[in-house]
This record gives C-alpha cells, sequence and structure tokens, in this order.
C-alpha cells in the first residue's frame, strides 16, 4: 500500500488480506468518529486510503458537512487521491480541511470513460484537537460515576484495533490498567466543544496506581506512550496531559528527583515522536496515607518541571478537592470533582486568566472557634513552602481565628471579630521554625508585557509586637521573582500603620512592572514569606491582586489592541517614518500606524536675534515617559539640550512642548535627535 503523503497527520494503517469482488472499493482510512489534529491554521489533511478491485482507474475523494445542527466545516472539492491499476491498494490525503465536523468523507472511483464506477462513503470525521492522556487512577476511570459527553463530536480512540468511538466512560483501556469508571475527560471534551466547535478525541494511556518511576524510559508504559506518538505522526496531536504523582507521595519523592525523572520522560517521549509534543501538568500530590511533608515535594517537582520546560503548561490543581466534598472514597473523584477536574483542564487549555487567589481570605476551609489554630492540614488554595520551595515549611503554619490573647477585639460575638482589614473571621499564618518559610499560591493566570501587577496583603502584629517576624511579598514568573520584591520589618510596618502596627492589620501592597517583551508562557504566582526563624510569627489576610497596562501598554491597546503585536514593541517603526515606536507613544498627535512628518525647523525672531526654533508637542500624560533632544556639531559627540549661559542655545519651559532655540550667527549648523525611555 503507498503511505500517506508527507506531512499528512493521522495514523497510517495497512491493508487488509480479504480479497475483494471486481468493481469494489474498500476504505481503511479515516476511520469513523477518527479526530485528526488541525495545525495552526485551523486545518488539517484527511489521509484516504482503501484498495480498489476492478480495472484501471482514478480514485478522488472529497469532504462534506453532514446535516445535523451541530456539525460544521467547509466542503471540498473533489481531488484526485491516486491513479491505480487493477486490484491496487491506494493512498493519498484530502489537503487543506477547515477544522469542524462532523464531515462525511466520500470517495469514487473514475473509469477511463470519466464514470464513477464506485463510491465509498465514511460517516462522522472531524478536523478538532487529540489529547493523549496519561498518568495514574485520576486519569484512568477510577473515578465515579462513569461521565458521558454532552456533545456527539467527541472521541475516544482504542489502539489495539486502531478504531474510534463515542468518548463515554470509561475511556477504550489502552494501558492495561484502566478502570470502569469515571474520569474528567467527557466533560473537558464537552467543555472544549462548547467554546470551539470541532471534534475533540482521546488517546487514554493513563495507569491506576503507577509511580513517576514505572513511567520511564524502557517501561512498557513509557513505550506504549511514545509509540502512540509515533502514530499520530508529528503534529498529530495537541498536547499530552499528565496527572499523575499521588504514589510518588507515598514514596516521599524530592522535587529535585520528581522533576528530573518527568523531565527524563518527557525529552525522550519527544526524541522518539520526533517533534515536541506539548505537556499539560496537573498539581497532583494528595494521597491520604500521606503526609503533608511528603506531598508538598511533589507538588513543586511539578513546578519546577513546568518553569524550566519549553512547551510545557500548568494543568489542573486538584490537591484540594478532599477538603471541597469532591471524593467519591478517599483519593478518588466524584462526580462534583469529575466535572471540576475537567473544567480545570479546559481553563488550562483555554489560557483562562485569572489573578484571583483562591481562598485569599482564609475562610474556604473549616470554620474555627476563637483561639483555634490549624497548622497540620492543607489550606485550600496554598501551598505551604520551606526557604528553598521545594519542601514543606516546618512549623506551626495554617490559618487559625484570632482571639483577645492574640489581637484585641477579636472574640466572635454577633457583627464583631473581624478587625480592619481583615476580610472574615480567619487569617493565615506562618510560625516556621525556620527562616523564609512562605506560603505560595500558582494564579490562573500567565505574564503579560507591559503591565503593572500589585500583591496587597493585611498583614497582622499581634499585641505582642516582639513576635512579628517581618514579611516579604513577592510576585513570581516560572518561580522566579519579578523585580525585587517588597520586604519590611516591625519599623516598616508601624511607619505604615501610622506609628502603632500591634493588635491591627495594615495593608502592605508589592508593585512589580513586566518588561515590554516577555518570554511566552511564565505562570504567574505569589509567595508570602516570614524571614524571621523560631518564635516569631506572620499573620496576614485579605490577599488580592491586579493588574494593569503600564502607560507604554495603554498605548499599545490603543493602537493595536494587543500587548504582544511585534510591531508595537518600543524599537519598531512599523509606519517606516523614522521615529521608533517608544519616541511617537510620548509626542502628541503621532499615529504610529501612519508615517508622520517631523517638524519643519523655523526661523524666529527673538530680541533682535534668529534663531533656529524646533517645537515638538508632548504627549500630556508625562506617565507616558520622558522624551527629550541631544545636540551635536560634529555627528560624533551628543549632548542633551539644555539652555548655555550666552544664550547661544535656549530651551524654553514650556508645559506640553518639547522644543530648542539655536541662535544662527553663531551655529550656522547643528543637528539635532530625539531620545525617549519609558
Amino acid at each position: 500500500m503507498l503511505v500517506a503523503s508527507a506531512g499528512a497527520r493521522g495514523e497510517v494503517v495497512s491493508p487488509g488480506a480479504v480479497p475483494l469482488a471486481p468493481g469494489t472499493i474498500a476504505l481503511s482510512l479515516p476511520k469513523s468518529r477518527q479526530v485528526i489534529q488541525r495545525d495552526a491554521s485551523n486545518h488539517a489533511d484527511i489521509q484516504v486510503q482503501g484498495t480498489w478491485s476492478g480495472s484501471p482507474a482514478r480514485i478522488e475523494a472529497r469532504a462534506v458537512v453532514m446535516s445535523g445542527a451541530t456539525n460544521n466545516g467547509v466542503a471540498t472539492d473533489w481531488v484526485p487521491i491516486a491513479d491505480v491499476a487493477a486490484s491496487q491498494a491506494f493512498a493519498g490525503v484530502i489537503p487543506g480541511v477547515t477544522a469542524g465536523g462532523w464531515y462525511q468523507v466520500e470517495v469514487r472511483v473514475i473509469d477511463a470513460d470519466a464514470g464513477v464506477v464506485a463510491t465509498g462513503t465514511v460517516e462522522r470525521v472531524g478536523v478538532g484537537d487529540v489529547f493523549v492522556t496519561a498518568g495514574q487512577s485520576n486519569a484512568a476511570c477510577f473515578g465515579s460515576p462513569a461521565q458521558t459527553p454532552a456533545d456527539d463530536r467527541i472521541s475516544a480512540y482504542t489502539l489495539s484495533t486502531r478504531s474510534w468511538r463515542w468518548a463515554k466512560d470509561p475511556q477504550p483501556d489502552n494501558s492495561a490498567g484502566m478502570g470502569t469508571g469515571g474520569s474528567p475527560w467527557p466533560r473537558l471534551g464537552s467543555l472544549l466543544v462548547q467554546s470551539n466547535p470541532v471534534p475533540v478525541g482521546f488517546v487514554g494511556l493513563a495507569y491506576g496506581g503507577t509511580s513517576i518511576s514505572q513511567w520511564a524510559p524502557g517501561t512498557d508504559l513509557f513505550r506504549n506512550l511514545t509509540n502512540t506518538l509515533v502514530r499520530f505522526g508529528t503534529n498529530g496531536v495537541r498536547a499530552v496531559l499528565w496527572h499523575q504523582g499521588e504514589s510518588d507521595s507515598l514514596a516521599s519523592t524530592s522535587a529535585a528527583n520528581y522533576a528530573k525523572q518527568l523531565s527524563n520522560i518527557v525529552a525522550r517521549a519527544r526524541s522518539a515522536a520526533g517533534w515536541p509534543v506539548p505537556w499539560g501538568i496537573a498539581e497532583a500530590s494528595f494521597h491520604p496515607s500521606a503526609t503533608r511533608s511528603q506531598e508538598e515535594p511533589v507538588a513543586a517537582g511539578q513546578r519546577l518541571f513546568v518553569a524550566g520546560t519549553p512547551d510545557s503548561f500548568r494543568g489542573a490543581r486538584t490537591d484540594d478537592f478532599n477538603l471541597e466534598g469532591k471524593l467519591s472514597d478517599t483519593v478518588h473523584f466524584n462526580a462534583t470533582g469529575l466535572d471540576d477536574h475537567g473544567r480545570l483542564w479546559a481553563e488550562a487549555l483555554w489560557g483562562v486568566e485569572s489573578l484571583t487567589p483562591k481562598n485569599g481570605n482564609f475562610e474556604a476551609n473549616a470554620a474555627l472557634a476563637d483561639g483555634i489554630t490549624i497548622t497540620g492540614a492543607r489550606i485550600i488554595g496554598w501551598n505551604r513552602l520551606n526557604g528553598t520551595g521545594t519542601g514543606i515549611a516546618v512549623g506551626a503554619n495554617g490559618y487559625f481565628n484570632p482571639d483577645a490573647r492574640t489581637y484585641p477585639n477579636t472574640a466572635d460575638i454577633p457583627d464583631g471579630g473581624v478587625l480592619p482589614n481583615m476580610n472574615g473571621r480567619h487569617v493565615g499564618t506562618l510560625g516556621s521554625s525556620a527562616t523564609n518559610g512562605a506560603f505560595l499560591q500558582t494564579l490562573g493566570a500567565r505574564l503579560k508585557p507591559s503591565t503593572v501587577y500589585t500583591l496587597a496583603v493585611a498583614l497582622g502584629v499581634r499585641t505582642n509586637a516582639a513576635v512579628f517576624g517581618g514579611y516579604r511579598l513577592d510576585v513570581l514568573a516560572n518561580g522566579v521573582p519579578i523585580g525585587t520584591g517588597t520586604a519590611g520589618d516591625l519599623t516598616t510596618l508601624n511607619a505604615l500603620a501610622g506609628g502603632n502596627a500591634a493588635g491591627a492589620f495594615t495593608v502592605v501592597s508589592c508593585i512589580v512592572t513586566s518588561a515590554v517583551v516577555v518570554p511566552p508562557n511564565q505562570q504567574l504566582a505569589i509567595r508570602i514569606a516570614k524571614p524571621g526563624g523560631a518564635g516569631t510569627y506572620l499573620d496576614f489576610d485579605d490577599v488580592r491582586v491586579s493588574s494593569r497596562p503600564t502607560p507604554y501598554g495603554q498605548w499599545q491597546l490603543l493602537h493595536w489592541k494587543s500587548l504582544t503585536d511585534p510591531a508595537s514593541i518600543p524599537e519598531a517603526d512599523p509606519d517606516g517614518d523614522g521615529l521608533p515606536n517608544l519616541i511617537e507613544s510620548q509626542l502628541a498627535g503621532m499615529d504610529p500606524r501612519v508615517p508622520d512628518a517631523l517638524p519643519v525647523p523655523a526661523i524666529v525672531q527673538v530680541d533682535g536675534e534668529e534663531y533656529f526654533q524646533v517645537r515638538f508637542p508632548r504627549n500630556p500624560d508625562p506617565a507616558f515617559g520622558t522624551v527629550g533632544l541631544q545636540i551635536s556639531y560634529d555627528l560624533k559627540s551628543w549632548d542633551d539640550a539644555a539652555s548655555t549661559p550666552g544664550g547661544d542655545v535656549v530651551v524654553p519651559d514650556e508645559a506640553g512642548v518639547l522644543a530648542v532655540r539655536i541662535r544662527r550667527r553663531t551655529t550656522p549648523s547643528v543637528f539635532l535627535r530625539l531620545w525617549a525611555r519609558p
């Protein structure tokens, strides 16, 4: 059999050995309910393979949108697939089919007299997104109850038969380690199709109870994974969705070891596939038999991998499900958990941006009576980390309900117990016995360019101010602080509070600004740390994060409605008028998309003297930055334009205008240039 043309996506199959009656066409590809991965231009080639038994002929094919309210796409014209001799296998593609479905693929045989002598059809063929799912039981149909897709255009693939079916749970057992219950994949597929109506396909490879070492190169699970990626070809899937880690908490796997093992798996899998397959990594470490000190390193290893690996992204975070009533037993997900698991994956794939911290007021955990502190349990939304960020912070770290022993007027009486700047009766607390213990939360957002981020936290100082351990606030991108952060001690907080911060909560802000150009896929996080050591505390509440464009970012949005368009960066000159964007942003009346003429020097009379004068109207908003003029008399050395004592150069002090006058009598020739900084 001929193979598919170069660059086509999807599997290639071998012809069957069943003989055909004369005049018969048999199709082996595409398969009914097959989903072919779309490319970056929202198209894909559909492979067509089969066997013809009859006289020499020409094979043609087309894709037409099937009837039905939910089906969509763009029908193709008939295209030649192959010229075949009698009783010959054939293969080819319908090129550039627009994402959509379901399509019906129609194939016809044309004889030498241009007559149609045989036809074949395959219904329900889609161009959309294909996901390989891998990991352990919460990716492998061990939830309850089994889930059903809300749309017909969601398929699941069976490796052994090379066939597709509707993706109702349980998913096809392609690993010999799948359960028979529910998974998040029908819900994920339903959400993806709802937001972008193209078919979605899943290839399930997860195996219940596996540790990361059981997926290492050389294992059966790894071979199954790489064989699958090879079968689907270059760019043949959108991503691998990895949900694994619970077993490694039991095994006390360190953060560095987990990240190293996962990096090896991904690198070797990509090498086998021959292309940089994207990977989504869930944050999944909770196991009912593990301790928090065992779980935190695994979650940290997952974050380390994403931060250090190109073409990877953060997936669902399910480590709070046990505290939120989302389990069907002690570790697997119930209907609410499966629904939420699918939603979290959808948001990761959509690139949903949310800067709102989860449980930023510490009210989501179980309510506590006055004076009670919980330090052993997980805090919903938060990780508690040591100074290196690779393990749990040691000491009394958790959340508590203050009472009069720590803060006056916090007794829980009706309409009482909440101090100014608190947001509810519970607050977070760091009482770590080592320095730099921290609360960390990964946000549902990635770093944007030209953006000002503000992390605001209400910090508490107990009545006994001597136990205050200081503070440090950071906004992180892929685990690295942006800027220098904000740090302080009791003296700093007393000044912010107007003299005495004891017994109260004072709002402190960390404000950072991103560059105009930033690397892609930089996951944002926030960190609240206590520099003090044993015997000190840091209490905090009402954690908030907000953002706004920088002044230059506002200008980018005004003209391009984008912060990432390459034409909008400061050094670019998209209109070719010789003025880079940064300068145009600071001069009034400039349009960076249309060439602007520079002001023409004029000769003016001042006190009986002739001067060359140049005037540039400035942007009235000084926050746009600084713009200025430099002078040169030989094009070698340049100096900022400034008034000279003798009056040969005059820089008028005019609001909203950048101007310079140069005495013509003493300076017959001069050169000027503009400079700017944001």
